[in-house]
């Protein structure tokens, strides 16, 4: 009974089909592994462009707080700038620079980017409440010509820089601040 020995071994078709199953399932994990890949570059990108809008806001939101505001040259502006008082009342300046499209602040002559080039500004306003010069005092209605503390809202819409373009993303911040000085 030597012929009656049956051998077990993978048939041609399973072979095929194993391989198969493997390639389908080899194909979908790379897939996803790519779109993953591709999520995280523009969430990084996303994350990088928000914390350095974030920083210039923050830096912009300092020097109000810290330094008065120039109300005779804010009012007949572009609302894409403000303009403050600063030390020895020398006149600074902080625009939206639509040419590079960033942020500036222009100070004793010389022009500083407050936005690196990982954003890209879009469009930004800076609205100013009250409209008139809280320290301004009227002598004729003996009263001053407005009675609240100034307060400033910072809208910045902004474009993250990616290296191409599904990595590019609009986004927008606001912040709202009120200045530090308000002596009468």
């Amino acid at each position: 009974m030597i012929g009656d020995k049956q051998t077990k071994a993978f048939s041609l078709v399973e072979i095929l089909v194993a391989m198969s199953l493997f390639l389908t399932c080899a194909l979908v994990m790379s897939d996803l592994f790519l779109r993953n890949s591709q999520n995280e570059k523009k969430y990084l990108n996303m994350e990088k462009s928000q914390m350095g809008l974030s920083l210039a806001i923050n830096q912009i939101s300092s020097m109000l707080r810290d330094y008065p505001l120039a109300y005779e040259l804010n009012k007949n502006r572009d609302n894409s700038e403000i303009y403050l008082k600063g030390d020895d009342d020398e006149i600074m300046r902080i625009f939206c620079d639509n040419e590079s499209s960033s942020l500036k602040i222009e100070s004793a002559g010389k022009i500083n980017p407050l936005t690196g080039s990982e954003t890209a500004i879009k469009d930004c306003s800076f609205d100013i409440w009250p409209k008139n010069d809280p320290f301004s005092y009227d002598w004729e209605l003996k009263k001053y010509a407005a009675d609240n503390q100034p307060l400033i809202r910072i809208w910045v819409l902004a474009e993250s820089n990616g290296e191409s373009p599904e990595t590019v993303k609009n986004f927008s911040m606001q912040t709202m601040v009120s200045s530090r000085i308000y002596g009468r």
